[in-house]
C-alpha cells in the first residue's frame, strides 16, 4: 500500500511539473514593428506592450498607458503612431512617452500607413481614418463593412486588404474603390 501511495504521490508531482513546463510565457505577442529611419525602433503588440530599442538588438519595455492590444506602429510626421483594438491610438516622438489620442471610433484599428504626406488607418467594419498630423483624425467613409486589416502605401496609392478577400485602392485616402479580380485565375 505505501508503494501505492508514493507511486500516486510520484505520478501527481510529474503532471504538476508538465503543465508548469507548458505554460507560455506572460510576455505579449508583438504585432508590429517600425523604425524612425536614424537611431530608434519600436514594436508593440498585446496588452499595450511597447518596446524600444536603439540597436535593433537589446530593447526595452516602455509603459504605453494602455491595455489594449497595439496592432501596428509606423514612424510619420517625425513620431511614431501606433493603432490598436477599441480605436486606441498612441503618438510618440521618442519612442518614450506616448499620448492617447482621440479616434472617434471604437472598432479595432488593425494598420497604419505613412505615405509622406498623412496617415491612414484601417480597422474592422470597413473603418478607415486619415490624418495630416497624427493628432486630428477623420473618418471615412466606405462602401463595405468588411474588416480591413492591412494597408500600404505602393506606387503612389494606398491599398488596403481585408475579409471576403476584398482589396480596396485610393490615390488619396479619402476615395476608395474594390479592386475585382478573379482568385482562380493565374499569371500568364
Amino acid at each position: 500500500m505505501k508503494k501505492l501511495l508514493c507511486f500516486f504521490v510520484l505520478i501527481i508531482a510529474v503532471m504538476n511539473c508538465s503543465f508548469v513546463f507548458a505554460q507560455t510565457s506572460d510576455e505579449p505577442e508583438l504585432n508590429g514593428i517600425a523604425f524612425n529611419g536614424s537611431n530608434l525602433y519600436v514594436a508593440v503588440g498585446f496588452k499595450g506592450a511597447v518596446f524600444m530599442s536603439g540597436d535593433g538588438v537589446n530593447w526595452s519595455k516602455i509603459e504605453s498607458d494602455t491595455y489594449h492590444a497595439l496592432n501596428d506602429v509606423v514612424w510619420g510626421m517625425n513620431q511614431f503612431v501606433a493603432v490598436g483594438d477599441e480605436g486606441t491610438i498612441l503618438t510618440s516622438k521618442d519612442g518614450v512617452n506616448w499620448v492617447k489620442v482621440e479616434s472617434d471610433t471604437n472598432s479595432n484599428l488593425q494598420s497604419v500607413e505613412f505615405n509622406g504626406e498623412q496617415l491612414v488607418v484601417v480597422g474592422n467594419s470597413g473603418t478607415v481614418l486619415v490624418s495630416l498630423n497624427g493628432m486630428e483624425w477623420k473618418r471615412i467613409r466606405t462602401a463595405t463593412m468588411e474588416s480591413l486589416m492591412s494597408v500600404k502605401w505602393l506606387n503612389d496609392k494606398y491599398m488596403a486588404v481585408g475579409g471576403g478577400m476584398l482589396i480596396l485602392s485610393s490615390d488619396d485616402g479619402i476615395t476608395w474603390e474594390e479592386i475585382m479580380f478573379d482568385p482562380s485565375s493565374t499569371l500568364a
